[in-house]
């Protein structure tokens, strides 16, 4: 994933595409960045059906004592999310989709 990401799609369209029925009160966003609340489409806690909910982004590696120790993870390179240790556990366990509709790469110019 990339520095920045934005969500303008309304909430209850997310919401039909993936089936669930929660709304979480999210306006349009241009400008999500690490650390700040955003949408996430998960597997529910019980096992059954999705559930979208708000979640701070970043990944709180198992060694952190607290959520602010440290930069907070946000990316991870596909071929080697398995084998590394900050991302091995919740790779396995705790995949979700982060529904965005455009992205930021930033250039040195």
């Amino acid at each position: 994933m990339c520095g920045r990401y934005s969500l303008t799609t309304p909430v209850e369209s997310v919401a039909r595409l993936f089936g669930f029925d929660e709304r979480p009160n999210l306006a349009a966003r241009y400008n999500i960045a690490p650390t700040q609340n955003a949408l996430i489409v998960r597997g529910c806690v019980d096992g059954g059906g999705v559930e979208g909910v708000s979640i701070r982004w970043g990944l709180t590696p198992p060694w952190a004592k607290s959520l602010d120790e440290g930069v907070p993870m946000i990316n991870a390179r596909a071929e080697t999310v398995r084998e590394k240790p900050a991302f091995r556990a919740a790779y396995e366990a705790r995949r979700c989709l982060a529904p965005s509709d455009g992205f930021y790469e930033w250039r040195k110019t």
